[in-house]
């Protein structure tokens, strides 16, 4: 089946005001930049990529005819890259029932059925004679090589800006931890973060795939529990069992230094930064245990039981 096709088409648009374009008149007129969002294509045909594009010969003609003299003085064509909600109806339109979106829409000859403007945007109707494709056109080599330039520029430029947070939020965390907490509390911070940092520098790039990705988030996701339990042992129980949970967080950042992704890394040090800050402000105040002072009876008691004589049980006064 052909990828191109023509018709009479006829929709629903929305236009926002247009930047002022050279030689508009009046001065004040406000120009829209129209989009469909809805349509019918009736009297489909079927064409070829060269009957849609047009021949080289007449783009190149130096002498134009005062018909094309004409054309050239009427409205340029409405383009639209993509149309999601279309219906082919009518003659030629049997093999297209399927299709309901069509893509590099070009609409001449275009006449505005009506409009009303709201809020500034401008809805109506239109019709004209289009020209469009019934797949998505498919980037060329060279279109596809830029692309993937252009998305490892965006990652390297993100990745910088990753790790120049990484290293400010640790000279952060290191400056509260000494302030506000402790030289202890701050020796270990740096004690984790240090040898942690190292080991991602070293092995930055060694694991690789989608299993070590997702591995990665489920540290995160075990290092948060682990600081929300550290963080209720401490506040409300004792204080004998934080230093497991606090090695299990150790663990989890040293496990994410290795992995292809720096996000799990930077969280997991997050998490821990903000646990061990938090723990600050409840330093001392762990729960210990009661201790026992004596045997509690179980029931209260009320009085003797038994008569003077020793009978049991003790009989009712008169």
């Amino acid at each position: 089946m052909a990828e191109w096709f023509r018709g009479i088409v006829e929709g629903a648009f929305v236009g926002v005001p247009a930047l002022e374009r050279p030689g508009a008149t009046p001065k004040d007129f406000t120009a829209f930049d129209l989009r469909l969002y809805r349509a019918s294509v009736a009297a489909v045909e079927l064409i070829s990529e060269q009957d849609a594009t047009g021949s080289d010969a007449d783009q190149d003609d130096p002498n134009p005819s005062p018909s094309d003299a004409t054309e050239a003085k009427s409205p340029p064509a409405l383009r639209q890259d993509e149309l999601g909600e279309v219906h082919f109806i009518g003659v030629g339109a049997d093999a297209l029932k399927e299709h309901h979106a069509a893509f590099d829409l070009s609409i001449t000859e275009v006449r505005l059925l009506g409009s009303t403007e709201v809020d500034g945007k401008l809805y109506g109707r239109l019709s004209g004679k289009v020209v469009g494709r019934l797949t998505p056109r498919q980037p060329s080599a060279q279109e596809a090589l830029a692309a993937r330039k252009l998305a490892r520029v965006r990652r390297e430029q993100i990745g910088t800006w990753v790790e120049s947070f990484r290293w400010v939020m640790i000279a952060v965390v290191t400056w509260l931890c000494y302030g506000l907490c402790s030289v202890a509390t701050g020796t270990l911070w740096l004690a984790v973060v240090i040898p942690s940092g190292l080991l991602y520098l070293i092995t930055r790039g060694v694991m690789s795939g989608h299993g070590a990705r997702a591995f990665g988030w489920v540290l995160v996701l075990a290092c948060g529990s682990l600081g929300g339990l550290l963080y209720y042992r401490v506040t409300n129980l004792e204080c004998d069992s934080a230093l497991w949970w606090l090695s299990g967080m150790v663990a989890t950042v040293v496990i994410s230094a290795p992995l292809p992704s720096r996000y799990p890394f930077l969280w997991t040090k997050s998490i821990l930064a903000i646990t061990v800050l938090s723990l600050c402000s409840v330093a001392g105040t762990c729960v210990k245990e009661v201790e026992e002072t004596g045997e509690v009876p179980s029931v209260v008691n009320q009085g003797p039981r038994t008569d003077p004589d020793g009978h049991w049980p003790r009989r009712p006064e008169p």
